[in-house]
């Protein structure tokens, strides 16, 4: 599958000028948070780095470091998602960028989270590498991802409350 990212970006720039992008019922990310959090470690802790990669909006974001004492970023290919999520939460570092060639150095990050994103990816094993290149040694990297039209993404959701410690 070969990702047309100029095409997401309109797609998905175009899309928020009129909607937000709220996939999940408030019980529904609920059960993504306590799970998410019980396997997050430290990362979400005071002098730790976490990060979304694949952001959008910043809903599950948002929702995800409410409380958390580590600097937070989230990042998307959409400026129009990044301009949405700084409207609901000015605590996170929203940035516009690719999550297959992050602007981070080497073994950066606490805790790397992909929000429903993978699916988008035309080679999510290349999108993995990129970010275990930022995470620190002994971070925490977690995903999930509802789209079920692919088997990588399938096995990632029925994977789903795995941990791998790095």
């Amino acid at each position: 599958m070969n990702q047309d990212k100029l095409a997401e970006i309109s797609f998905f720039d175009k899309w928020f000028e009129s909607h937000d992008y709220d996939v999940f019922t408030e019980s529904g990310y609920q059960v993504l948070i306590n799970t998410f959090k019980s396997l997050a470690g430290e990362g979400l802790e005071q002098g730790c780095r976490a990060i979304d990669l694949g952001c959008g909006t910043g809903a599950f974001t948002r929702r995800m470091f409410k409380s958390a004492s580590a600097k937070t970023y989230g990042i998307d290919l959409a400026p129009g998602a990044i301009q949405v999520a700084e409207r609901y939460d000015r605590r996170t570092r929203y940035l516009t960028g690719d999550i297959e060639k992050l602007d981070f150095p080497d073994n950066h990050f606490d805790l790397i989270i992909y929000s429903g994103v993978l699916h988008h990816m035309p080679s999510i094993s290349s999108t993995l590498k990129e970010g275990l290149r930022v995470l620190k040694k002994g971070g925490r990297m977690l995903s999930f991802d509802p789209c079920i039209q692919r088997l990588s993404a399938t096995l990632g959701f029925k994977g789903f409350g795995r941990c791998f410690k790095i």
